[in-house]
Formats: structure tokens, sequence, C-alpha cells
């Protein structure tokens, strides 16, 4: 399994790489956010600030989410499933993140699609200077990769743990109690 490991930590890193990079996208959100708010209030907008916004949201959200992929930070409902033997629980956790993992890579491979048909017309959009949309379409097809990525080796981890080799099975991801929903910070 050192195949694995060597995955897993490597899916790690990139998902703490992407959620800095989300946090820092975030962090110049709200700074140029407040600068256009003063500029316009000052009778001196800031250019293209709604542009900028757009596009550095849009890429943040996208390479933060295997960070909480990595975290089992998605909310898991055990009102059906809660019943049934932690080993059950583990391996039917794996099948949903194996199927998800395969949407996220379709996604992968029809963003990319789309984003190199953008990079070779060079998209922008216009406002007061032209703003290039093309490199954000990139960070939103990594974000998908990397999901995709996180959730399929989190898988074969859940399966190790369900077949005994790994400490004991146990679903993954914070539950949310029928009739307990907002409650609890998590694992």
């Amino acid at each position: 399994m050192n195949l694995l490991n060597a995955s897993t930590r490597f899916i790690e890193t990139l998902s703490r790489i992407g959620a800095v990079a989300g946090g820092t996208g975030i962090l110049i959100l709200m700074l140029l956010a407040t600068a256009g708010a003063i500029g316009r209030k000052l009778g001196q907008p800031v250019p293209d600030v709604l542009e900028a916004c757009e596009t550095i949201m849009f890429a943040s959200v996208f390479l933060g989410m295997a960070y909480v992929a990595l975290q089992r930070g998605h909310i898991n409902v055990t009102m059906f499933t809660q019943r049934l033997s932690l080993r059950s629980q583990t391996l039917l956790d794996a099948s949903v993140r194996l199927l998800a993992a395969s949407v996220f890579t379709l996604l992968t491979w029809s963003s990319w699609k789309l984003a190199w048909k953008w990079f070779l017309i060079r998209e922008v959009r216009l406002a007061e200077f032209p703003w290039p949309i093309w490199p954000f379409r990139f960070l939103f097809v990594l974000g998908m990769g990397m999901i995709a990525m996180q959730l399929i080796v989190s898988a074969f981890v859940l399966i190790r743990e369900a077949s005994g080799r790994e400490g004991e099975p146990g679903p993954a991801g914070p539950e949310v109690e029928a009739g307990s929903a907002g409650e609890g910070d998590g694992p």
C-alpha cells in the first residue's frame, strides 16, 4: 500500500496548497471589494473591480473544495444508513466517493476542453481595461481535478479501512442525525 500512502500524501499537499490559494483569493477579493466600495463613495471607482472579483471568487471556491473533502467537511446525512454496520457504512461512503469522483472527473474533462478553447481565443471581459478570463478557467479545471483525485484516494483509504487493514472502519465525515441538522462542529 505504499502507492496509496504516497498518493494520499501528494493529494493532501495539493489540497492544502489549493486551500491556501483559495483563501488568498478570498483575501484579495475582500480587499478589492472594499477598495471598490470606498472608491465609489469618494467618486473615484477602482477600474475593473467587478470583473476581478467575479473571476477571483470563481477560482477561490473551486480551489478549496479538495481541502474540504480532505477534512471530511462535507455533510454526511445518516438518517437512512445509521442502522447499518460500521463496515457497511464505510463501504457505502467509499462507493459514494467513487461516484462523486467520476462526476468530478467528467467535469474536469469537459471544463478542460472549454478552458483550452477559451485559451486559444484569449477570452477577455470588456471593461475599462480588457480583463482576461481564460487563466481563471484553468484554475477551475485544476480545482475540479483536485477534488476528483481527493475523492478517489479517500475512497481507497475507506476501502482499506473496511477490509480491516488499517484501524477500525467507520463512516467518513461529519454526521447529521435526523432532526439534529446544524448541531455539532464535525468530526
